[in-house]
């Protein structure tokens, strides 16, 4: 058994050295957001620095929803930047990533102000440049919304019940930077719900193998050993 673990040994080494060196696979996935916001919404997918910015779509009609799908990749974020103006606001959404869904509530999203007016505000779709979008994810400090309402509070335009309806501070006018922009946030790492696991890698395979054999006990042992009255298995020395 030793001649057998000395063999085995650097074998298991190497074997170890193979797994740890193997990249991991790259989690990513596609979703589906469906969203409406109180007046005008555009949103984005990007990294936690701002990063990556990339447009899904935007509306200011309030009586309806949008649904916009993408893939992501490890470390996205999906960013909402809503705008009002002397009225009620709101923002209501649902996310769907693999096999579940993350709603609009006051745990799993964030939010940061912006006041107006902004340099590059187009007046005619509100959308923000990309470029000051990022700049203001990259230095926001983020806050949970402080308004948080059941989905019937306005009208449930996601549907099915479950999203509430979010602001940063109050649904009522003014808030906080009236005339201004909340950018909401929330992680899209739920992506890899649901999602077939890998297949092990051959370095991984070879290690379970060298493990097992080194943990099997050659025929005959406590026989040869003249070990008597063993009743069931015993730990080789």
């Amino acid at each position: 058994m030793k001649r057998l673990s000395k063999t085995l040994a650097p074998l298991a080494l190497a074997a170890s050295a193979l797994a740890a060196a193997a990249p991991m696979p790259a989690l990513a996935g596609p979703i589906s957001v469906t969203l409406t916001a109180r007046t005008v919404y555009w949103a984005y997918t990007g990294q936690a620095d701002g990063s990556g910015l990339t447009l899904l779509g935007g509306d200011a009609v309030q009586s309806t929803a949008e649904t916009y799908t993408a893939n992501v990749g490890p470390g996205s974020w999906l960013y909402i930047v809503a705008w009002t103006e002397g009225e009620d606001q709101g923002m209501q959404a649902a996310v769907t990533i693999g096999s579940g869904t993350t709603y609009t509530d006051g745990t799993h999203w964030q939010g940061w102000a912006v006041d107006a007016p902004f340099a590059g505000f187009n007046q005619t779709t509100a959308q923000l440049p990309d470029a000051s979008i990022a700049a203001e994810i990259a230095q926001a400090a983020w806050a949970a919304p402080a308004a948080v309402a059941p989905p019937g509070y306005y009208i449930d335009r996601v549907g099915g019940n479950l999203a509430n309806w979010i602001w940063l501070d109050s649904f009522s006018p003014p808030p906080l930077n009236d005339g201004g922009y909340v950018i909401f946030r929330t992680a899209l790492e739920a992506a890899q719900e649901g999602a077939v696991p890998e297949p092990p890698t051959p370095a991984l395979v070879l290690a379970g193998a060298l493990a097992a054999a080194a943990w099997r006990r050659p025929a005959g042992r406590h026989a040869a050993t003249g070990r008597a009255g063993a009743s069931g298995p015993r730990l080789i020395d």
